[in-house]
């Protein structure tokens, strides 16, 4: 079947008749490339409509709402759309939201604008064929780049501060205790108690840094925030919140152990 193409009006939009978000309309050639040989035969309209709410399934819906296409209809992941890894959002050279973030929390640069552009320059954008909403997809890998650049560079600096400091709040205590039982004598020993009297500040700045990383992994999306917008998608990555969880779980263990070893000495 040879696709009939409308080139869509850039201010043409119509509700998805799931979630009653706008959709932006997409060109047949965009559903031709994308949507899975056996439901292809189903493209019996020349005007569709894109939406990218997070949340919906569905991907493309005709004007009247009488026809849609889900995420399991196409051959690849809509990444806005999508809660876990990966989430693709250039599809031609491959880049997703994963490696924007990653990229920024370790170098605090990021280098994916340049490698589209880059590349561009060089021939093979198809993003009418290749990114789902059939579109340049420029301005979402932008906002992504600006969305990890406004999250804390050091995502992990509270956890690892706590341990750190719930290691010096316990080394006054249970570093005598670990030395003898290891069969150090003398100095070695004694010197460890003068950590003692700062083991309030140090236990205060555990404190501080585990609660700062309990902030940033489950602060609220901002009040504009829309839900099935690009910022409505979770900033923060499940494995984030496990580490913070087991982090505190040691660092709770490590300040209560001098109280344990108290008890058995």
């Amino acid at each position: 079947m040879i696709p009939i193409e409308i080139s869509p009006q850039k201010s043409s939009v119509s509700r998805c008749p799931s979630c009653g978000n706008n959709g932006k309309a997409v060109k047949t050639t965009t559903l031709y490339s994308l949507i899975k040989k056996e439901r292809q035969d189903s493209i019996t309209d020349p005007r569709y409509f894109f939406c990218g709410s997070r949340g919906c399934d569905v991907v493309y819906f005709k004007e009247d709402g009488s026809q849609t296409f889900y995420k399991q209809d196409l051959v690849v992941r809509v990444g806005i759309k999508e809660d876990s890894p990966p989430r693709p959002v250039c599809y031609c050279f491959n880049h997703t939201v994963e490696e924007i973030f990653d990229e920024i929390q370790r170098t605090g640069k990021s280098t994916v604008m340049d490698d589209i552009r880059a590349h561009m320059k060089k021939g093979g954008c198809s993003c009418e064929t290749k990114n789902p909403q059939g579109s340049c997809c420029m301005g979402t890998v932008e906002y992504f780049v600006k969305e990890a650049f406004s999250q804390p560079r050091f995502a992990y600096l509270g956890p690892i501060g706590g341990i750190i400091s719930a290691i010096l709040a316990s080394l006054c205590c249970v570093g005598p205790f670990v030395l003898v039982m290891l069969g150090a004598s003398g100095a070695w020993v004694g010197n460890l108690r003068v950590f003692e009297p700062y083991r309030p500040i140090f236990i205060m700045f555990t404190m501080s840094f585990l609660g700062a990383g309990f902030y940033n992994v489950y602060k609220k999306p901002k009040e504009d925030c829309k839900p099935g917008s690009l910022c409505a998608v979770p900033q923060t990555k499940k494995v984030g919140r496990i580490f913070l969880w087991t982090a505190t779980i040691l660092v709770v263990f490590m300040l209560v152990l001098p109280y344990l070893i108290g008890l058995l000495a």
